[in-house]
C-alpha cells in the first residue's frame, strides 16, 4: 500500500481554499483570498536572506545596516515590510516582503549592495507568500 500525501491551504476555521485572489470564487459574495496581499491588493513575495556576522564586528555591522542598508530597503520599489531576527552563533536571517517578485530580486543581493562590516550574505531566495496568519 502506498501513502498519498496531500497539501492544502486551510484557514483557521478549517476551510480549504486555493491560493488565488479575490476573484477565484466570487459565489455568494465571497471576496477574500487565502494568499496574503500587498498594499495594492496583490500577492506578495518574500526575500529570505541568510547571512553571517563576525561577532567582533557586530556593532559596526548593526550601525551600517541601520544607517545605510535599512533605509535603502525601505525606499525600494514595492517594499511592504521587513523583519530581521537576532543573530545566533554568528548567523542571521532577514525576511523582507515586496509587492512583486521582480521588485524583491532588484532590491536584494546580488542586484543591490548590502555591504556592512563583518557581514557576508550567504543566500537570498525569493518566494511567493502563500499564507499569512493575521
Amino acid at each position: 500500500m502506498r501513502k498519498i500525501i496531500v497539501g492544502a491551504m486551510a484557514s483557521m476555521d478549517g476551510v480549504m481554499q486555493a491560493p488565488g485572489g479575490p476573484t477565484e470564487d466570487p459565489t455568494q459574495g465571497f471576496k477574500f483570498s487565502a494568499a496574503p496581499q500587498s498594499k495594492r491588493g496583490e500577492t506578495m513575495y518574500a526575500a529570505l536572506v541568510d547571512l553571517t556576522i563576525d561577532p567582533e564586528q557586530a556593532p559596526a555591522a548593526a550601525a551600517a545596516f541601520t544607517s545605510d542598508v535599512f533605509p535603502r530597503i525601505r525606499s525600494a520599489n514595492g517594499f511592504v515590510r521587513g523583519y530581521w531576527v537576532d543573530p545566533k552563533d554568528g548567523r542571521g536571517f532577514g525576511f523582507v516582503l515586496f509587492e512583486t517578485e521582480e521588485q524583491a530580486l532588484a532590491a536584494t543581493p546580488p542586484a543591490s549592495d548590502w555591504a556592512a562590516p563583518g557581514v557576508t550574505i550567504q543566500a537570498v531566495r525569493v518566494r511567493r507568500v502563500a499564507v499569512a496568519v493575521p
